[in-house]
């Protein structure tokens, strides 16, 4: 089986985290036999081919007038995907499949369909579909393009929700997946530190997080917040940690790989997401596989998580309009009372829903349906 994936965002020189969950899903998928390769469209002068990992290829096309994945379907856009993918074809041959990711490119990935008579799914993962925010073009080839799919997925069942609003199916909710030989506990004594571990922006609330953690440090001194990420909220946030005079206790990392923070995650003493949104909810499965509480407020993606978790206390989802003084109960609470055999069982329930195999066979089984029609 040979797949090319279109992603809509994926890592970049300025950007090296973009697109991680995608990466994650090539990995696996090549870890269960498929051949996979990544056709990228982006503003950044990077090498238009770049061999990633595991004989995972990168070919990149850089599109001056700053767009994504064909968000609009303009000659310029056809012109240098056609021209990359036809070096890809002399390179690799034709794919068996393409695997769409995010909406900006269903315009492109039906073009390919008709002009190759190449099957395509499309996976959607952006927050933007499941909150609304499309602009006039997106909500318009969302709904003219999605059709065209042989296969539409939705990364949790909330987004499935949302995304039904444009299109008239969505045949699977699929899971993102994470590699659990990476994040796996560490033998060592936990550290009297908070982990906070996304974009910076208003969605992701991480303002929030620093006043709920000055509350916590009135009965917690001992205790430090690290924040990892980047985005246009940085300003406000260091501000914010101006006003509180927490520079010992509050620190922006910018934005990390996550083999630069995984020591600090597995030696946390839990993990906070307070977004709004999230169709997901990566970090929470990552943090949970390194035997890391969790407490985050209900964005609707993490439910799914929460299901599969059911009865185990390793996960709170607290209601979204909690106080800080519930908030500060609870994440107290979390830590003071973690079993390691609950953590032991969150790890398990975790691996058999969202592992690389897991999740891979899931799509493999999509491809060969599709294959056969």
């Amino acid at each position: 089986m040979h797949v090319l994936f279109i992603p809509s965002w994926f890592e970049s020189p300025g950007h090296p985290t973009s697109g991680k969950a995608i990466k994650d899903l090539a990995i696996a998928l090549t870890q269960n036999g498929v051949k996979v390769n990544i056709l990228f469209q982006s503003s950044h002068p990077f090498n238009s081919k770049t061999d990633l990992i595991q004989g995972i290829s990168l070919y990149h096309v850089r599109n001056y007038f700053g767009l994504k994945s064909f968000p609009v379907f303009r000659n310029i856009s056809a012109y240098l995907y056609l021209k990359i993918f036809k070096q890809y074809i002399s390179d690799h041959g034709l794919p068996d499949i393409i695997h769409l990711h995010g909406y900006q490119g269903l315009a492109f990935a039906t073009h390919i369909k008709n002009k190759f008579k190449l099957p395509f799914v499309y996976t959607e993962h952006s927050s933007s579909v499941a909150l609304h925010k499309l602009h006039g073009f997106g909500r318009s080839f969302l709904r003219q393009y999605s059709l065209d799919a042989n296969s539409i997925i939705a990364v949790s069942n909330y987004l499935r929700t949302e995304l039904k609003k444009y299109t008239s199916r969505v045949d699977y909710v699929i899971p993102n997946c994470i590699d659990f030989s990476f994040f796996k506990p560490a033998d060592k004594l936990k550290e009297k530190k908070i982990m906070m571990i996304n974009l910076l922006t208003k969605n992701k609330q991480v303002d929030l997080g620093i006043h709920v953690f000055e509350h916590f440090l009135k009965a917690n001194p001992e205790y430090a917040l690290h924040i990892i990420g980047n985005g246009p909220e940085k300003g406000s946030l260091r501000k914010l940690i101006d006003a509180y005079n927490l520079h010992s206790k509050v620190f922006l990392r910018g934005e990390q790989k996550s083999e630069e923070w995984i020591d600090d995650l597995r030696s946390s003493s839990c993990l906070w997401l307070l977004s709004k949104s999230e169709t997901f909810g990566v970090v929470v499965v990552e943090a949970l596989a390194c035997g890391i509480p969790v407490v985050c407020l209900d964005n609707k993606g993490v439910r799914d998580i929460a299901q599969v978790l059911e009865g185990n206390p390793m996960l709170n989802v607290l209601p979204s309009d909690s106080s800080l003084e519930a908030m500060n109960k609870e994440m107290e609470n979390i830590i003071l009372t973690r079993n390691p055999l609950d953590a032991i069982e969150c790890r398990n329930r975790m691996k058999a829903k969202f592992g690389f195999n897991e999740v891979a066979n899931r799509y493999i089984t999509i491809y060969k349906e599709i294959s056969r029609a």
